[in-house]
């Protein structure tokens, strides 16, 4: 790939990869969406060999970046700290959520997926930092008293092993249903026919994941993050990411 770019000689390079070639010099400009990997590091990268290769392939590269752009304020002042790259490189691009329109489509998705009983969705990624045991712990919780389902969204989140192990270990294969490659005019139906989406997560910088269910007027309870609360306002319902009965109680509101 390093060879590639050399021979292209291109006046400028964007590159939302974080490890790009380390050995690489010219004009490039570095989207950084967050620091989740660093500041929660997988099983794999936090033995000491990929963790401290991990850290010097992104330093390096940052530090060769002309600018750097990320999301929100705090993860600019994280990229500073964390990586002591100079303030005056990095740059804050406030993003956006994109519309899509509504299908048409009349599927029954309670029928499609044999559920007798009410579903949330969930459709962030599977990083540690997205606090999922916790959320099946609350969902076991709720089926003591009542029948609740979590629908997965995602192909990269439903193939995960460890995800679909942890489910496994709590007697939870009757409630959590993992979906991929949805049709596309599929999709409103998950969120439309849901009681919501929930996203428990401990670390985020801009909420792409929530897109789906704005755009469908689907409710929405979340993690209580500045950076999200600095998005939503009052318009979605928050609870404490590392207190089980706050979300719980979120939770039930929406049964």
């Amino acid at each position: 790939f390093l060879k590639r770019l050399l021979k292209d000689n291109n006046d400028v390079v964007i590159s939302f990869e974080e490890t790009f070639p380390i050995f690489y010099k010219n004009r490039l400009i570095q989207i950084i969406n967050s620091l989740e990997q660093v500041l929660y590091p997988n099983i794999h990268n936090a033995k000491l060999f990929s963790k401290y290769s991990y850290l010097f392939r992104k330093k390096r590269n940052l530090k060769h970046a002309k600018k750097i752009i990320c999301y929100h304020e705090k993860t600019k002042k994280e990229i500073n700290e964390k990586l002591n790259i100079p303030e005056n490189k990095i740059e804050v691009l406030k993003p956006f959520f994109y519309n899509s329109l509504p299908s048409n489509s009349l599927i029954n998705i309670k029928n499609k997926h044999s559920i007798s009983w009410d579903y949330l969705v969930y459709n962030s990624w599977v990083w540690n930092s997205k606090n999922i045991k916790r959320l099946l712990e609350c969902l076991k919780e709720i089926n003591k008293t009542t029948k609740l389902s979590l629908i997965v969204l995602w192909n990269q989140t439903s193939s995960d092993i460890e995800f679909r192990e942890m489910v496994i270990n709590m007697w939870l294969t009757q409630n959590v249903i993992f979906v991929w490659e949805i049709i596309d005019n599929e999709l409103w139906a998950y969120y439309n026919q849901s009681n919501g989406l929930v996203h428990p997560v401990i670390y985020d910088s801009f909420p792409f994941c929530l897109s789906e269910a704005l755009n469908y007027n689907t409710p929405i309870i979340s993690s209580s993050l500045e950076e999200i609360e600095s998005i939503f306002g009052k318009n979605i319902q928050y609870f404490h990411a590392l207190s089980k009965n706050d979300m719980v109680q979120n939770i039930w509101t929406l049964l």
